[in-house]
């Protein structure tokens, strides 16, 4: 995607670069220890940047109030960087004064809690982390130090392949139709479901994610829940099982999770999981119009934040859907990443109501395939 300058329509403008946007007199505040080693490891390797733009309030337990104190320099900061620990405390105190100013999380090691929160609001621009490497790290502050202020001058060009495809009057009607009568016979069979996953195991029958959906809008995932309690925070120490793992060495590749044979998942879970049950719930999710019965599959944040380039993005104009064109293809054992989201923009660039009818007429063979 390109900035265009509003005076000067034609004319392609950049957005500044990391040394022309953090030798101004832009000043950005550190909050917290690790944000202000740094600020400090910023000051050492880049000399040329004027270390006086630097504002360091440290790790004591007032910082965020010390940073209200300090309200009149608020006028010259353009970016916050802080400790992911505290950044609540930063959202609460500072939330008014935000849409003028960019505010960073930063921690010194990759955290997925730190990462997910960071994605789930609207108010914090990006999660950094030490291993990103200094050149990364200044270069998106520097682009973030610049963007709300500059973007006002800009407009925004998309690309002619971005047109969003809104879902046709016949095909929410099919929608609500279709999952009000499966809700309805199958409910015996869904309260059924339930009380087995709640004897099995402690917990809620249910579970809920966030999962970006059509233009990338977040919205609650609902699902039986066929792990045990704390799985989660599990995942980072399961990464070694990863499927995809060759991928994840790829920073600038696609990010998808999946491991098989999860020992995650419960004994019912598996069961669930083989006959695609505990997909069932997502016809509430359809209902509220967060998605539809055919579509693309709404991705958990952390993947989702990897396929932000032009040419993936598009799987994103599509409907969300509980099947769609990969499901019927071939199984999830088989496809790799790159045919999926390939199946993913195929759906996004060719959606019809017909093409919705055929996909679920081959969704039941498929299942039964599985």
């Amino acid at each position: 995607m390109n900035y265009y300058s509003n005076s000067q329509p034609n004319e392609v403008k950049l957005m500044p670069s990391g040394k022309e946007v953090l030798n101004t007199r832009i000043k950005s505040l550190f909050l917290g220890k690790q944000s202000a080693n740094l600020r400090e490891k910023i000051v050492v390797a880049f000399p040329h940047l004027n270390p006086d733009n630097f504002i360091v309030i440290d790790e004591r337990g007032d910082s965020v109030e010390l940073l209200l104190k300090t309200a009149n320099l608020s006028a010259d900061v353009k970016l916050i960087v802080c400790d992911a620990s505290i950044a609540q405390g930063v959202i609460s105190g500072f939330r008014s004064s935000l849409h003028q100013c960019s505010l960073v999380v930063y921690s010194d090691s990759f955290n997925e809690e730190y990462k997910s929160h960071a994605l789930s609001t609207n108010i914090i621009d990006d999660y950094l982390y030490q291993d990103l490497g200094l050149k990364t790290i200044l270069s998106r502050l520097s682009f973030l130090a610049s963007f709300k202020q500059d973007t006002k001058n800009y407009q925004l060009q998309k690309p002619s392949f971005f047109k969003y495809n809104r879902i046709s009057l016949a095909k929410r009607t099919l929608d609500i139709l279709s999952a009000s009568v499966l809700l309805l016979l199958l409910s015996p069979i869904l309260l059924l479901i339930a009380l087995i996953i709640r004897f099995e195991s402690s917990g809620p029958a249910f579970f809920i994610s966030k999962r970006v959906g059509t233009d990338y809008k977040i919205f609650d995932f609902y699902k039986f829940r066929t792990m045990k309690i704390g799985a989660d925070k599990l995942r980072n120490e399961l990464k070694y099982m990863n499927e995809y793992e060759s991928l994840e060495k790829d920073k600038t590749a696609p990010f998808f999770f999946k491991i098989k044979d999860d020992p995650r998942v419960t004994r019912f879970g598996k069961l669930l999981r083989k006959t695609s049950l505990d997909e069932l719930p997502q016809l509430f999710n359809v209902l509220k119009g967060d998605m539809s019965l055919v579509g693309n599959r709404p991705l958990p944040l952390d993947e989702a934040a990897t396929l932000t380039r032009d040419e993936w993005a598009q799987r994103f104009l599509a409907p969300s859907g509980m099947t769609g064109l990969w499901q019927i293809s071939k199984s999830k054992d088989e496809i790799s990443v790159p045919e999926r989201i390939e199946l993913d923009i195929r759906y996004a660039k060719d959606i019809s109501f017909r093409n919705d009818l055929r996909i679920l007429w081959k969704t039941v063979p498929a299942m039964l395939q599985k």
